[in-house]
Formats: structure tokens, C-alpha cells, sequence
């Protein structure tokens, strides 16, 4: 029901809009008096006439310059751009940045490609027009045809619908996408795009100008995914996207390729086990009526009940989940080993060094916990070729220790020392040492500070005394080193045993630094008697070493020459990186015991040369570090090197030859002698994927 009051107040409406209007009214001297017409001096000009845009939107820049028509500077250089977007998608324009425009763009929530006109504006210029698109997500019309696939990659043949269109193809297995959280085909995509900007920092290019050189374009025959598991369902998918942008064009594709794996064998196992002092298992594990290879381990119950509960293929099957996880094992142990070497190494068939049957075997175990003892046969790839045999234990719990450990600190450095435990029973303990700084922080007593080193270090067990000498100290740095008894995962003393130190400052009575002797274009000495076989690597730069030291009363020394060619600053070692390497170097292979010898450059490349020298008294010398360039313009003469040469070898009356320090990139056994060790079990080991530069059209399974 209206109201008088509403009467009244409609009929007043005009008579008061009418007095607004009077009101607002401007006159020839108001502050709303006509612009005047401006002289378009000047000229917007856009480094784009079109941008295409991704399915889920986000921000976008397009570049601009402001050209001035006249002579001489831009008289309206303080004057702003402004932008005007036909549809509300487009949006949230930023002036802020210099010389290019940003602006928002909405997801597309529709089935539709679409398009939206942005107008750019410049008060001295006329206006210019920018065309946005934004791709729909239909469906991207993808087919594969001749499938077909080894033990360790699959070749696929890709039929698109769209003839024209650039498109990627990827590989993704089943763990990596549970890792990643992928849900959706824009999931898959983003993904990529953040894999293709880490692969061109090794190549100078964008992710767009990567995506470029591996995109695919009509129908593509024999497209191989390498570095492959044995038996694992991978994920192969498709996507068309826009060649200048990279932004994704349509939705994604997804097919499943399941590598092969071999035939299965029957096998029995005898699994004889027992479990003691509550986290022992010794096991004694043998196949029935079966001579050929074989392998047997413990999985934890977590790692196990993890696969199956995010992956379905597994079929809720335990065996399931040790052909995968030993699948995926063989693979990463590839990298460094043929598949002979890995079968050679872990199969379970004939004895170890010590004379202990490999059947045989020790595993020392979380307490109260549980774990699958598991057995297969193993075929000449070193692949699971019989359903494995799964027992599931459980162990108990440990006893305390009265154990008293003493750490001891000695020959102390700037980095280095010798650490020393003595106990008074061989019960089993940890050890380790962490700086000052860092223990506070790990609990205010020592029942904190054991469930927080158990929880976040890893440790060997160790048993009775034991000294062992450390590298990587940082100098004038206070460390608490420490010990305390453990079994199982569970601490088994009350308290921990504990020494504190402070390391040396960087004050070694003693520096090293190269003598500059140049370098020399291998193909000056096709000529030189004695010297000839230089001449076999014509293309390099010889790069002669001499290292001289401030006293001869020195320690040991070591000198690397790191090659940063084509590699990204960022990527460059810094101080404390150099001196970790040249530390451990001697630590692996002992001192360096020339001061005279030579290594092959490129011509065009970046390397520095680093050394370190100890003093009679263990103290380290302040890192040497030098770049080394070189060019063909800046060779030296060769007989200028034939001289050095000679007159070093007449003072140490050798031979006539000088041994490279490095041989076909291999450290010589003149110099070095290298150690090594394999471990016994793939449980106890781990993995480090790593970084791996590849072709810009492979494809490697991740």
C-alpha cells in the first residue's frame, strides 16, 4: 500500500531533478568548460596487435612505446596511458610499469572460444586497438595408434583431429602425479610450463621459444618416452596451445601406456625369520627348486600402505607394490649401473667378501612397528619375474642402555677435525654434531633434543669406538658434538653425551696461487719434437698449471679448474662451495702431488681455477680463485710452453712427457686413487633424482 508520504515524494522527484540539473549546470568559466581540441602529435604503438590467453586466465603484459611525431623529446612524456576492454573478462589495468600494459584476464567458464577488443588511449595520439583471445576448453581430439612398449620406455604414434595447430605431448607416471596433486588437465599444463622455464635457463629461452622447438604439428609417427619403469601405467597426454604465448588452447588429452614386464616364473621362497632384541630381524631366505637369481628386502608398512591407498592399479595387492617399488629402483639405479652390474650387485645368489651367504641377512628395524619381508626372482635385466612372496612382521619393543659415551674433539681447524667416541659397552648408539646455534633451537632438554634428532637425521649405527675425521666446518664457528644411545628409532639412554668446540679462524701461514703461465692452441705443436701428440686435440686450449706456495713447509694442497660454459650465473659456486669440494677431494683421494701439469679448454669458454693449501699445522689457506677465458687471439707461443715444460722436467730429471691432470675427462691414476662401495640392500639406499639436460624434442617418463 503506498503512503502519502510516498505520493508526495514522486511527485517531487522531478521538480528536484530538474533543480539538480539547473544546479550542476557549467558556465563558459567553470571548472567543466569544454576540452580544447589537442594537436596527435604523437603515436601509441603496440608490440602486439593479439595476445592469446590461457584457458584459466591470469595476468598479461603488452608492451607499448609513445612515439613522437615532431623533433627533438616527447613534450607530454609525463602524460599516462589508459586502456578501455570491450568485456568485463578483461580487466584491472596497470599503468605502473614502464613501457608495457597489465592487465587481468578471467578464466573461461564456457564451452566457446571468445574474443574481447581493448582500446588503448593516449591524449596526444589517436587511440589504437588490441585484440585478447581466450581458447575454450573443448575437447582437444587426440588419438594414439601403434602402441607398443619395452620393459623400460613405449613408442606411440599421435593422430590429432587438428591438422594445423602446434600441440605438446608429455609423460608423467603414476607417482609423480600423486606427488604433484594433479586433478585437472590445467593442473597437468601449469605443471609443464614450470618444467619448460627450468629447461631453458640451460639453453637462454623462454618456456614459450622450448615449447616451440618440441611442439608437434599434424600427425607425428614414433614419438619414444625413455627412462621408463618396467610394468608402470604411465600417464602420455596432448594439448594444443598457442605458438607465440604457449597459452593452452584446448583441454587435455589423457591415455594410459602401461610398460612391459617380464614373463612371470612360479616361485616358492623358504623365509625363515626372527626377531631380535625387539628391532633385529635376521632373516635366512631361500628359493624352493629354484637355481637363477633372486632378491629379497623389508619394505616399511608406511611406504606400502601409502602406494595402495593412492594407487588403484596396485589393486590393494602388497606383491603388487614390490614389483612397482623395485620397478622404479632398477630404473634409478640405471643411471649408474647396467643391468648386468644390478643384478650382479643385489641378487641374493652366492656369498658375500666376509664368506656370509647373501641369503643371509641383518636388518635393523623401527621398534613397535611393522614391515613386509618380500622375495623374488630376478631375470637378467634385473626385473621381479615372479609374483613376489610377502610375509608381514611386526617388531617390538628395545631395551635401555647404561652406556656411557665420551665424544672428543681433536686436530682441530678452520674446517676440519678428527672426532672420537669411547664407550663403555658396545650397545648401539648415534653420533653427529651440529653447530650451536641450531642445538639451541632442538628442545631445552635432552629428552626434546632425541625425539628431535631421531625424527629429522639420518644415522648409521654405531657400536664400541669409534673416530672418524669431518671436512665441512665452517671457521670460528661453535659446534656441539654428541652421542647417545639408540635403537630402533627409540632413544636408549636418558641423556646425551656431549662436547662442545669452536673451530680456528682462516689464518694458515700458508697461500697457493697459479703461476700465470698462459695458454696454447693445441695445433702449434703438430711441429714441436716430443710434443707432437698435443696436436691430437687441435681445437683446445692447452691450459699449463703451475701452482707455487708462499713457504714449501706446507700440507696438503688441491687444485680443480670448474667449467661454467653456457651455464647461468646463478648456477656459479660460491667461496664456501669451491672449498667443500677441494676439502673433500682431498679427503677422497689425498693431496695433490704435482705443482706442474695441464688440462684441455674450450676456446669461447668461461672456467675458473680454484686451490687450497694447508699449513704445517692443518690450518687452511684462504681459497685462490681465477677466471680463465680463453680466445685465439690470446694464445701464447707455443715454443714459450716447450720451454716451461723442458725446464721443469730437467729439474726434476723425469721423462720427457707431461701427464695431464685430466685424460679423456677422467682423473689420472698418477695423482688420485679413487674409492668406492655399493650398498647391500635397495632399502638402505637413496635415491636422488637428478638433474637431467635433455634435447628440447626428448621425452623422458617422470
Amino acid at each position: 500500500m503506498r503512503t502519502l508520504k510516498n505520493f508526495l515524494m514522486m511527485g517531487l522527484m522531478p521538480i528536484m531533478a530538474l533543480a539538480l540539473m539547473v544546479g550542476c549546470q557549467d558556465t563558459p568559466e567553470g571548472p567543466n568548460k569544454p576540452t580544447p581540441n589537442v594537436e596527435k602529435d604523437c603515436t601509441i604503438k603496440l608490440g602486439k596487435t593479439s595476445i592469446s590467453t590461457s584457458l584459466a586466465g591470469g595476468s598479461y603484459l603488452i608492451e607499448y612505446t609513445i612515439q613522437y611525431n615532431g623533433e627533438g623529446e616527447n613534450p607530454h612524456k609525463n602524460e599516462k596511458i589508459s586502456a578501455e576492454a570491450a568485456e568485463s573478462w578483461v580487466k584491472d589495468f596497470n599503468y605502473a610499469i614502464t613501457g608495457a600494459l597489465q592487465f587481468t584476464v578471467e578464466a573461461n567458464p564456457t564451452d566457446a572460444e571468445r574474443e574481447c577488443l581493448v582500446t588503448v588511449k593516449y591524449r596526444y595520439a589517436e587511440d589504437v586497438v588490441f585484440t585478447v583471445k581466450q581458447g575454450a576448453a573443448g575437447n582437444a581430439g587426440f588419438t594414439l595408434e601403434n602402441v607398443t612398449a619395452t620393459y623400460f620406455d613405449y613408442t606411440v604414434d599421435v593422430i590429432p583431429e587438428n591438422k594445423n595447430l602446434p600441440y605438446i605431448v608429455m609423460s608423467a607416471s603414476p607417482e609423480y602425479i600423486i606427488a604433484s596433486g594433479f586433478e585437472t588437465g590445467q593442473d597437468y599444463y601449469e605443471d609443464d610450463i614450470a618444467y619448460f622455464s627450468w629447461l631453458g635457463q640451460f639453453y637462454g629461452m623462454s618456456a614459450a621459444q622450448i615449447m616451440q622447438e618440441r611442439c608437434k604439428v599434424g600427425d607425428e609417427r614414433g614419438i619414444t618416452v625413455s627412462n621408463g619403469a618396467s610394468g608402470v601405467p604411465y600417464t602420455f597426454y596432448c594439448y594444443y596451445f598457442d605458438y607465440d604465448s604457449g597459452s593452452l588452447l584446448s583441454d587435455v588429452t589423457f591415455f594410459t601406456v602401461e610398460t612391459a614386464k617380464p614373463e612371470k616364473k612360479e616361485v616358492d621362497f623358504e623365509m625363515n625369520y626372527e626377531i631380535k632384541e625387539g628391532c633385529m630381524v635376521v632373516a635366512d631366505v631361500t628359493p624352493i627348486g629354484y637355481t637363477g637369481d633372486y632378491y629379497f628386502d623389508v619394505l616399511n608398512s608406511i611406504q606400502v600402505n601409502d602406494y595402495l591407498e593412492n594407487m588403484e592399479f596396485l589393486n590393494n595387492d602388497p606383491s603388487r607394490v614390490v614389483e612397482y617399488w623395485w620397478a622404479n629402483a632398477v630404473q634409478e639405479m640405471m643411471k649408474d649401473m647396467s643391468n648386468a652390474e644390478i643384478v650382479a650387485n643385489f641378487t641374493c645368489v652366492g656369498s658375500y667378501a666376509d664368506g656370509t651367504p647373501k641369503s643371509h641377512f641383518e636388518f635393523e628395524l623401527l621398534a613397535n612397528h611393522d614391515y613386509y619381508l618380500f622375495a623374488f626372482a630376478m631375470e637378467e635385466n634385473g626385473l621381479c619375474c615372479s609374483t613376489p612372496k610377502v610375509v608381514k612382521l611386526t617388531t617390538g619393543d628395545v631395551a635401555m642402555s647404561d652406556n656411557e659415551i665420551t665424544p672428543k674433539v681433536s686436530k682441530l681447524t678452520s674446517r676440519t677435525a678428527t672426532f672420537s667416541f669411547t664407550t663403555t659397552n658396545d650397545d648401539y648408539y648415534v653420533a653427529g654434531w651440529q653447530k650451536a646455534s641450531d642445538w639451541a633451537t632442538y628442545g631445552s632438554n635432552d629428552a626434546e633434543r632425541q625425539e628431535y634428532l631421531i625424527h629429522n637425521m639420518d644415522y648409521n649405527l654405531l657400536s664400541g669406538n669409534v673416530s672418524t675425521s669431518v671436512i665441512d666446518l665452517e671457521p670460528e664457528t661453535d659446534y656441539v658434538l654428541y652421542a647417545f644411545g639408540s635403537r630402533g628409532g627409540v632413544a636408549t639412554t636418558d641423556k646425551i653425551f656431549t662436547e662442545t668446540f669452536r673451530t680456528k679462524g682462516l689464518n694458515g701461514s700458508v697461500s697457493i696461487e697459479r703461476v700465470n703461465r698462459g695458454y696454447y692452441d693445441a695445433s702449434d705443436f703438430a711441429d714441436k719434437a716430443g710434443y707432437e701428440y698435443l696436436a691430437n686435440y687441435a681445437g683446445k686450449a692447452i691450459f699449463p698449471i703451475e701452482v707455487a706456495f708462499s713457504d714449501e713447509n706446507h700440507g696438503d694442497y688441491f687444485f680443480e679448474t670448474y667449467n661454467w660454459t653456457n651455464r647461468a650465473e646463478s648456477e656459479y659456486y660460491n667461496d664456501q662451495q669451491y672449498i667443500d669440494g677441494l676439502v673433500w677431494s682431498i679427503n677422497q683421494y689425498g693431496s695433490a702431488t704435482t705443482t706442474h701439469t695441464y688440462t684441455f679448454l674450450d676456446f669461447g669458454g668461461k672456467y675458473q681455477f680454484v686451490a687450497i693449501v694447508f699449513d704445517a699445522d692443518g690450518q687452511m689457506s684462504k681459497l685462490y680463485k681465477e677466471w680463465i677465458e680463453p680466445n685465439y687471439d690470446g694464445c701464447g707461443d707455443a715454443d714459450d710452453y716447450v720451454a716451461w715444460w723442458d725446464a721443469y722436467q730437467q729439474s726434476q730429471n723425469e721423462g720427457p712427457n707431461l701427464q695431464s691432470i685430466v685424460y679423456n675427462e677422467v682423473a689420472a691414476d698418477k695423482f688420485f686413487s679413487e674409492k668406492s662401495a655399493k650398498a647391500q640392500r635397495v632399502s638402505e639406499m637413496t635415491f636422488s633424482n637428478e638433474t637431467v639436460k635433455m634435447a628440447s624434442d626428448e621425452i623422458l617418463a617422470r
